[in-house]
């Protein structure tokens, strides 16, 4: 049918062939054919990015790749030294083009199939747009595949210097007394059987228990096999909330309770070691264990205080006051590093960093209910069911970590994107750039 179609509205055998060819092609490419909107499930994120992106690379590799030519920002984004930065900004690039490519067969085949369209008869409609539609699929996932890579890409560049496989995390009681208590403890566990069922390496550092199984405050040093789950394990920062009736409430009364959650990533590039002149140690009795010969008999635990900060930690992991003195130093130092990489953060960071803090330091990031039998995370309305099975760190922690982590990436590129375009104007002062911010 569709090789009738063609053979009517071409002239001679040349004329034939050719458009055989092209239509081969748009039914490849073909996502949705009406005449009324044929392309309507393509789009293009983030394209005003995109579009500055080349806009920069052809100037700057044009008149000079040297520092003073750069936008600040731009120069930040991919990279202190400019000829590393125009290498990845270039690569970027071709991925933009491969993308562009692509949408600009799009735009072929719409003006085309509506031409054909118009001419074909009716039942030849039909078939047309039902071989077009039957690829509807294919080229979607094509679309939002470049759009994947590029971003995939953006954010390596935006991280890949400051990659973290190492972090402490702390786990602390709130607002709700014991039963606070009670539950920081069950969200400390949590943490652990998620990264022992995923197999990352989870130490405990330190815990202050109380006497029926809750925790004051502690401490853990996580060891991620993938360097990018401390992306996704930043999300847990903020103050968590449960509601459920504590076992010591006579009267049945729901009460509410909280417990906070931080994390302090310890980079892989720092080559800075902690001067022990520099801290002052003490040591006191502290035991974990629940009695015995070993409880409170011997000076294990240990506090550090950098003397310079005011800083202190504590370790009472083991029996061996050697071992904690070590863990405790290096969560001191993690600590110090975590503060003077923030301190050295240029202009883009700290401008998206500012903006995107209120997510960060939420007062009730999740909420669980245990009469209800339901986990809510207020940040992006989800909601699941069964307690039991997210406190034991099942795949359902996973799948909300991974849900927050993309709503924060896209929150942090639409952040660096007007960062960029906003310089970027006033930098060029050209028309290109003022039309991609305007829009």
């Amino acid at each position: 049918m569709f090789l009738t179609f063609l053979t009517r509205t071409c002239c001679n055998k040349s004329q034939l062939l050719h458009k055989s060819v092209t239509c081969c092609g748009i039914i490849r490419h073909a996502v949705q054919l009406s005449t009324s909107s044929i392309m309507k499930g393509e789009k293009i994120h983030h394209k005003d990015l995109f579009d500055y992106f080349k806009f920069a690379y052809g100037r700057l590799n044009i008149e000079s790749s040297s520092k003073t030519k750069w936008p600040p920002s731009l120069l930040e984004f991919f990279g202190s030294n400019p000829k590393v930065a125009i290498h990845k900004l270039e690569n970027l690039n071709n991925d933009i083009d491969n993308l562009y490519g692509v949408h600009d067969n799009l735009k072929e085949v719409e003006s085309f199939v509506s031409e054909a369209l118009t001419e074909a008869k009716s039942d030849e409609k039909d078939d047309l747009i039902k071989i077009a539609e039957d690829e509807k699929e294919e080229l979607l996932k094509e679309i939002e595949s470049c759009n994947e890579i590029i971003v995939s890409k953006l954010f390596e560049i935006m991280h890949g210097d400051n990659q973290v496989s190492n972090a402490v995390l702390e786990v602390s009681a709130g607002v709700g007394g014991q039963e606070a208590m009670l539950f920081a403890s069950e969200l400390l566990e949590m943490y652990q059987s998620f990264c022992i069922r995923f197999g990352h390496d989870f130490e405990i550092l330190n815990v202050e228990y109380t006497d029926i199984g809750g925790l004051k405050k502690s401490s853990a040093n996580i060891n991620f096999i993938d360097r990018n789950m401390y992306q996704l394990f930043k999300n847990e920062i903020g103050t968590h909330r449960v509601q459920r009736v504590p076992e010591t409430e006579k009267a049945g009364r729901i009460h509410t309770s909280t417990a906070s959650v931080a994390l302090l990533p310890v980079f892989s590039n720092r080559t800075e070691t902690l001067d022990e002149k520099d801290v002052e140690v003490q040591r006191f009795k502290r035991s974990n264990s629940s009695g015995g010969q070993h409880a409170n008999k011997t000076e294990s635990a240990i506090r550090l205080k950098h003397i310079k900060t005011g800083k202190i930690v504590e370790c009472n992991a083991t029996r061996s006051q050697h071992d904690n003195k070590d863990r405790a130093m290096q969560m001191l130092e993690a600590i110090l590093a975590s503060e003077k990489h923030s301190m050295q953060q240029s202009a883009l960071t700290k401008a998206r960093q500012q903006q995107v803090k209120n997510r960060e330091r939420s007062d009730k990031i999740r909420t669980y209910n245990y009469h209800q039998d339901r986990v809510t995370d207020h940040r992006i309305g989800f909601t699941t069911h069964g307690i039991a099975k997210f406190l034991n760190g099942e795949t359902t922690l996973l799948n909300l970590m991974e849900k927050l982590n993309s709503k924060t990436q896209l929150e942090e590129l639409n952040i660096t994107s007007k960062i960029l375009l906003d310089e970027g104007q006033l930098f060029f002062n050209d028309k290109k750039v003022k039309s991609a911010v305007s829009k």
